[in-house]
């Protein structure tokens, strides 16, 4: 009897452990945006594309640089975590495209890591950018 009650004391030990495990990575399909999409567009517009548009002046196109990307991180998960990540601390050593003719993305004042993650999935999910 008491071997029993260790067997089951043990079984719910694990199965309660199994399910309380949180991974590091946030999965940005169970996240709630912080912005309406309508916001989080206008957002993208007004902020990225004023470098990263077809002119190539002063930093690669968007879709440029989704697509290297998505070759990288195919996933979702992934790709918002890291596009995230570099916005937030940009650094060579995270620089993915890497063309001469353009530097590092200066650190800049977008500080507000839910607006980026939205921006980040925004880019994942859309095509017209």
């Amino acid at each position: 009897m008491k071997k029993l009650m260790f067997i089951l004391i043990g079984v719910t030990f694990l199965v309660v452990t199994a399910f309380n495990t949180k991974s590091n990575q946030v999965d940005p399909r169970s996240e709630t945006s912080s912005l309406p999409e309508l916001k989080v567009k206008d957002y993208y517009f007004k902020q990225c594309t004023f470098c990263h548009n077809q002119g190539e002046k002063l930093a690669p196109y968007m879709p440029k640089i989704k697509k290297i990307y998505l070759m990288n991180y195919p996933d979702e998960i992934d790709f918002v975590n890291k596009v995230s990540d570099f916005v937030l601390q940009p650094g060579d050593e995270k620089r993915l495209y890497k063309v001469a003719s353009y530097e590092t993305m200066p650190p800049n004042m977008f500080h507000d890591p839910n607006k980026i993650r939205d921006v980040a999935r925004y880019i994942y999910r859309n095509n017209e950018l």
